[in-house]
């Protein structure tokens, strides 16, 4: 890891609050902003301190209700009320116990990724280290486990993780040929500082008939 010494202390230093904001789903068009317990890492686990979280495509669908999280007369609901939303994440590892830093050959204060699915390990996809295919299927903010749309996030000790570089900066992207509407991203704020949302506004230059025919096109 690039963290350095000073940053790692820095982080490790930092006191993590008893509570925090985090948005909890009730269901479809029904998340709320709520004061909730920090969770305590356990055997195996880890805690984010959240820096960024993306809004993705999939939280649109659940938020709006879409059968395919909450179920139809022809399938069950997938996705679970009471969990924190947020499957695209990014935090600086705050707590962990030495045996779980250590098998992920990471430190306290250390930036990590977590990857959305976490997987059971035990199913026929996971034996065969197809571990995305995962039959359980169990997923940060959607099911079982709760994201990361909060100041802070609980890594269980079967999620992967993926260290980023403490260079990276997370401000809005300018690369060519991508819109930033389409990079839109909650950041947690320091505790009872209030909720930051940073979402570019849409490009509406475009007249009507134009964005009818750009939708048929797709």
């Amino acid at each position: 890891m690039s963290t350095t010494p000073s940053e790692t202390e820095a982080h490790a230093a930092a006191p993590i609050p008893e509570t925090m904001t985090a948005v909890v789903v009730h269901g479809p068009e029904d998340y709320r902003l709520e004061t909730v317990a920090v969770p305590q890492p356990g055997s195996g686990e880890l805690l984010l301190r959240v820096e960024a979280v993306g809004v993705c495509a999939s939280d649109l669908k659940c938020y709006h209700g879409a059968p395919k999280f909450w179920g139809d007369e022809n399938r069950p609901a997938w996705a679970q009320t009471g969990r924190i939303p947020g499957h695209e994440f990014v935090g600086r590892v705050v707590a962990g116990d030495p045996a779980a830093l250590a098998r992920r050959g990471l430190a306290l204060g250390d930036r990590v990724a977590c990857e959305q699915i976490v997987p059971c390990g035990d199913c026929r996809y996971c034996v065969r280290g197809q571990y995305w295919m995962c039959a359980p299927h169990a997923m940060f903010g959607f099911k079982d486990f709760d994201g990361a749309m909060a100041e802070y996030a609980l890594v269980p000790a079967r999620a992967l993780t993926h260290p980023v570089s403490a260079d990276l900066g997370h401000s809005t992207p300018r690369t060519p040929n991508r819109s930033p509407a389409r990079c839109t991203r909650w950041s947690a704020p320091a505790s009872g500082s209030g909720t930051s949302w940073s979402s570019p506004a849409p490009d509406r230059s475009a007249s009507a008939p134009s964005r009818a025919r750009a939708r048929r096109t797709h």
